[in-house]
């Protein structure tokens, strides 16, 4: 447990990159050390691309315990979206970061601990779009008529 006055590590923040393309449905992981991103199939995060080198970049883990998405040595530099734009060899993780890389944009998210403190309709809100009413036993919330390329017709 991090000291008043020091940050907590990524791992104890729980932090995911949120994969988004605009042909499918969005792909989360969770930021650990050596996650690697690029072309080749062998890499956590694959992004079929011809501007992406085989392994384009990596997650390593700094001595103040942080993580950072670094390009390999050959690679082009990440693009940055938010929280503030440009080009950069090396990004720490945290949330609102967002990158774009290939086509494909890449968001860092906290995750919550303790999911039923969210309310029933968190998953509506955290997806978006359409949402229908739900009344059941163990369950009364909204939920999204569509996941993916999933619809969803009622709650089990």
């Amino acid at each position: 447990m991090p000291t008043p006055g020091q940050r907590p590590s990524s791992s104890s923040r729980d932090l995911t990159l949120l994969v988004e393309s605009e042909s499918g449905t969005p792909e989360e992981y969770f930021a650990q050390r050596n996650l690697t991103i690029g072309r080749a199939s062998s890499n956590t995060i694959v992004i079929d691309h011809p501007d992406l080198d085989r392994i384009h970049a990596r997650i390593i883990q700094e001595a103040d315990s942080a993580f950072w998405l670094q390009c390999e040595p050959q690679a082009p530099r990440l693009q940055v979206l938010e929280p503030e734009p440009g080009e950069v060899e090396k990004v720490e993780i945290q949330p609102g970061l967002a990158i774009t890389l290939g086509g494909i944009t890449i968001r860092c998210r906290q995750q919550f601990h303790g999911m039923m403190e969210q309310g029933d309709d968190y998953w509506a809100n955290a997806i978006g779009g359409e949402k229908f009413r739900e009344e059941c036993e163990g369950f009364t919330g909204w939920l999204p008529k569509q996941v993916g390329p999933y619809q969803i017709r009622r709650y089990v």
